[in-house]
């Protein structure tokens, strides 16, 4: 690996892996646990689903067809089992997404913006009216999803369901076990605080590798961020004394492609040790079943 290689914000650490295109199928997992204010126990529920991911590498950058399928929601809290239906519909208005990122591993662009346009012109005449009664209630969600759709791939950026099948640190460094890299920024929005989000970094903090299999396990680093986001502030729900966020991840990768094996990460937000809301994320590949397949 050159020294100008190193440098370019293109590149990745050929000495660390290489990429090379690969097919998987994956199960993804997130169980959520919320402890909030008006809670007397814990609201805990797990989303399940599988999703296929084809991975092409060109000279510059690197393109992916992900294709999710097959969700679940599952809760033991009669109160939230009504809204199950209503948030699967609206996990499965668009369910292929075709990326283009660095060869970092950073989300750049969405190339199939317009099959997510047609996906949302019939979910807004078909599903949307049977979800929401009123007229306000549609309007909200219609204007808030049109906003969001040309942002689509800073959601897919900031979502770690998406993050660990497709990492962005592929440039990180072997030779100090991990340390001193880190990845572009992401945006965390509060799940206690209302209208609270900023930045943070993951910062590699291990590095291992057995025979072709690497392991690496990153911590977020956003200590300034977070402390100007909390000064500018200006209200909530809580009187703020203490909060904590914590992401942890561990990615087991395949030196010789690049393709996640499996991966796990835990995202922790509290509130002066009172309310709190935790994710326990986890994928791994399918070793048997057909997987679907799709064309560049």
């Amino acid at each position: 690996m050159s020294f100008f290689d190193f440098l370019s914000d293109q590149s990745y650490n050929k000495e660390l892996l290489t990429l090379r295109h690969f097919s998987a199928d994956y199960s993804v997992a997130c169980e959520v646990t919320s402890v909030t204010e008006n809670q007397h126990e814990p609201l805990i529920y797990l989303t399940e689903l599988e999703c296929s991911v084809q991975q092409e590498i060109l000279p510059k950058e690197i393109v992916n067809i992900l294709s999710l399928r097959n969700t679940k929601i599952s809760t033991e809290e009669d109160s939230f089992k009504k809204h199950i239906p209503e948030l699967i519909a609206l996990s499965e208005i668009s369910q292929t997404y075709k990326l283009a990122r660095n060869l970092k591993g950073e989300v750049k662009e969405i190339r199939n913006t317009e099959e997510l346009q047609r996906d949302w012109e019939i979910a807004k005449t078909e599903l949307i009216p049977k979800l929401y009664q009123t007229h306000w209630q549609r309007r909200g969600f219609i204007l808030g999803y049109k906003k969001g759709l040309p942002k689509m791939h800073l959601a897919i950026s900031n979502n770690w369901q998406f993050l660990l099948m497709i990492p962005d640190t592929y440039h990180f460094n072997h030779y100090t076990g991990g340390n001193e890299s880190t990845t572009e920024n992401h945006t965390y929005r509060s799940g206690l605080l209302s209208n609270f989000s900023f930045d943070y970094q993951m910062r590699g903090i291990s590095y291992e590798r057995n025979g072709n299999t690497i392991k690496l396990t990153l911590r977020n680093k956003n200590e300034e961020s977070l402390i100007s986001s909390l000064r500018n502030l200006e209200q909530s729900v809580y009187e703020l004394k203490k909060y904590l966020f914590v992401i942890e991840a561990t990615y087991h990768l395949d030196a010789l492609t690049g393709k996640v094996i499996s991966a796990t990460a835990d995202v922790k937000e509290e509130i002066n040790d009172t309310y709190s809301i935790s994710k326990k994320l986890s994928i791994k590949i399918i070793e048997s079943g057909d997987a679907k397949t799709l064309q560049f």
